[in-house]
């Protein structure tokens, strides 16, 4: 028999919250009911995983928490994450397998709506832009500018906003020798943020010193693309 939600749930908030007390479940699991049903609603949930799974769960009197033998492969996503942001790659990971990890994974829960749900898969996801992010660095000090830019690609898959992504990006491009598309890539960013936001604005100067140093004027602009750029 496949397990209910009420127990899906109560798992997931485990793997991703780790042990916590009765009532911090009891609350997040059903927020619109009274606390005393709530409590009674997680006993019974945690009576029927614990004849359908004895290991899975360590329970005491006030606290719940996962088994110990369990394996939770979002704890190991954000543990490899963690470490390409420390400077730590795992002992002779190629940068390139790591990006790959990091981008095979699906997001969290998509089609769960809780919002600690949301809460969690908005912060897993910036922890895996910034990992990326990291990883175009280090690519890229390995001369490796291809597989940088998937890096970078990758995490602006998960957030087009981004604006230190497109940088990212920007920075593969230059340092393939290719200024005309880290100015288009400027550009693409300026015409997401009208078209997602509808707001028109000047490329940051973080942008702006990316490409020329000092800072181009539009006749300078001009002279890279042939006429200055119509930015929306």
């Amino acid at each position: 028999m496949p397990a209910t939600v009420s127990e899906q749930r109560l798992v997931v908030l485990l793997a991703l919250r780790h042990r916590q007390r009765r009532p911090y479940l009891a609350g997040t699991l059903w927020p619109d009911v009274a606390e005393k049903q709530a409590l009674t609603r997680l006993r019974n949930t945690l009576c029927s995983l614990r004849r359908r799974a004895p290991r899975l769960l360590e329970v005491s009197e006030d606290a719940v928490g996962l088994g110990s033998s369990v394996d939770v492969d979002v704890a190991e996503l954000e543990a490899l994450a963690r470490a390409v942001l420390a400077g730590r790659l795992p002992d002779g990971a190629d940068p390139a397998d790591v990006c790959a990890r990091l981008v095979s994974c699906d997001e969290l829960l998509l089609g769960w709506y809780d919002d600690w749900i949301i809460r969690e898969r908005d912060r897993i996801n910036e922890l895996r832009i910034r990992a990326l992010e990291s990883c175009v660095e280090v690519l890229l000090a390995r001369y490796r500018p291809s597989q940088a830019a998937e890096a970078a690609m990758a995490a602006l898959t998960l957030d087009p906003l981004r604006e230190s992504s497109h940088r990212a990006l920007m920075r593969v491009y230059l340092a393939e020798g290719n200024p005309a598309l880290a100015a288009r890539q400027a550009e693409r960013y300026r015409e997401i943020l009208h078209a997602e936001l509808g707001v028109s604005a000047d490329p940051t100067d973080e942008m702006w010193a990316m490409l020329q140093d000092p800072r181009p004027t539009r006749s300078s602009v001009r002279g890279m693309h042939g006429e200055a750029p119509e930015l929306h």
